[in-house]
């Protein structure tokens, strides 16, 4: 390969610099000039090659100007995917307002193609500088190249990760979507079933169903990861049957693997897929390897709205031990109290205003049992709970706690209903 600044080229940088004017270099000229010797030196009498040679010409933005220094200047030409087909050999640089050809390089033929699907096209990328003393004074360059000689590649990779942590947050560790990737035994031939499905948040889709291996595997995994293809990166998915796990490889890309199927010795196949029901979005939020259980889950909700987890939580039994009780309202909002002995000592702690709470006493076999109950509550008509003693008698008792405007103190209020029982 090889450059140079055309005589023309050269008079007319001399030319602005007398005049002191500036000299616009605002296109890039590629020609497929046939038999052309990529390493002879450039001829600099040359000027526009022959019409039918020309096969691009690219207009230069104006952020595409650079300046290394005041005695070089640098001129830049993206190609992207969406330009195309075309072969070039010959690239120049021109001043359409002095109609001239500045700057010609040979090169080795570089193919140019556009993205057709599936076909894949590419993008390409040329720079080309210039050197001559005062160049960037004439050609009124004011820009550094470093403003905008970047390498998009690991901008890129962060738009892609984020993508798939965006997809993660909505569709978890995994989630498959009918019978996509679904293992099944054909007349004797395992397959993989078209369709689609999400892994670590990256988008897999099976086209076409896929014959597996013609052993019988015990086990059947996805190794799924972004590779690059071409210019982009797509999934690229691997049936592999041990468990990959989640690793890195020698070029750096995350795989990340995913069991879908099971195969007993009698040919039976267990589906490992996470699947949303019938096939809508149902609970995506599930973690791979990590399930959380109700009462795991925090609430959200700010203090005034502290009801809600007395419609989240299970309810749970409180222990007597030694004649006492305690009853955390806020841990254990809704609670059984099971009495097979007296309760002499009652503990009612962490009630909170708007909150609601509710105890259940419920009688042994054999009845009979007194339950004291905490002097802070407060009751109707200052009537205090008085238990039902017949042998499997239920109560329950309600706790409702405000805040009176002329009294700091939270007040539990309470009502109870007795005895329930069956109608007879």
């Amino acid at each position: 390969m090889s450059s140079a600044i055309t005589n023309a080229g050269e008079n007319l940088i001399a030319l602005h610099q007398n005049q002191e004017t500036g000299l616009v270099i605002d296109t890039f000229i590629l020609a497929n000039v046939d038999g052309l010797d990529a390493a002879a030196a450039v001829d600099r009498t040359e000027g526009m090659p022959n019409v039918g040679d020309i096969v691009y010409s690219y207009p230069i933005p104006e952020e595409n100007r650079g300046y290394i220094n005041p005695n070089q200047v640098v001129y830049s030409m993206l190609l992207t995917s969406d330009i195309g087909d075309f072969d070039f050999n010959w690239i120049g640089l021109y001043s359409s307002e002095d109609d001239a050809v500045v700057a010609i390089t040979y090169c080795p033929t570089l193919s140019k193609w556009k993205t057709a699907h599936p076909t894949m096209g590419n993008a390409l990328t040329r720079n080309f500088m210039l050197e001559y003393s005062g160049i960037q004074d004439v050609t009124q360059i004011n820009v550094n190249a470093d403003t905008w000689q970047i390498d998009f590649t690991a901008r890129m990779k962060g738009i892609d990760e984020r993508e798939r942590l965006s997809n993660f947050d909505i569709y978890g560790g995994a989630c498959f979507f009918d019978d996509g990737f679904l293992v099944i035994d054909d007349a004797g031939t395992f397959k993989l079933q078209l369709g689609l499905g999400y892994v670590e948040g990256i988008r897999i889709v099976q086209a076409a169903s896929q014959e597996l291996a013609p052993t019988l595997p015990a086990e059947v995994f996805l190794d799924v990861a972004l590779q690059p293809q071409g210019s982009d990166r797509v999934a690229v998915v691997q049936v592999v049957y041990t468990d990959p796990g989640d690793y890195v490889d020698g070029t750096n890309d995350n795989h990340y693997g995913q069991k879908i199927a099971e195969i007993a010795a009698d040919r039976t196949v267990t589906d490992f897929r996470p699947m949303t029901p019938d096939g809508e979005l149902g609970n995506v939020y599930a973690v791979k390897d990590h399930d959380h259980t109700t009462d795991e889950v925090v609430d959200l909700l700010s203090d005034p709205h502290e009801f809600a987890k007395g419609q989240r939580y299970a309810q749970t039994l409180l222990r007597i031990t030694a004649g006492a009780v305690v009853w955390d309202c806020e841990a254990n909002p809704s609670a059984v109290l099971l009495l097979d002995t007296d309760v002499t000592s009652f503990t009612i702690s962490n009630y909170k205003p708007g909150g609601s709470y509710d105890l259940t006493v419920v009688q042994d076999a054999t009845g009979g049992w007194a339950c004291a109950t905490p002097a802070v509550i407060l009751w109707a008509d200052e009537t205090a709970y008085e238990g039902t003693a017949d042998p499997l008698a239920i109560d329950r008792i309600y706790i409702a706690p405000f805040t009176a405007p002329n009294d700091a103190t939270v007040k539990p209020l309470a009502s109870v209903e007795y005895n329930f029982k069956a109608v007879a």
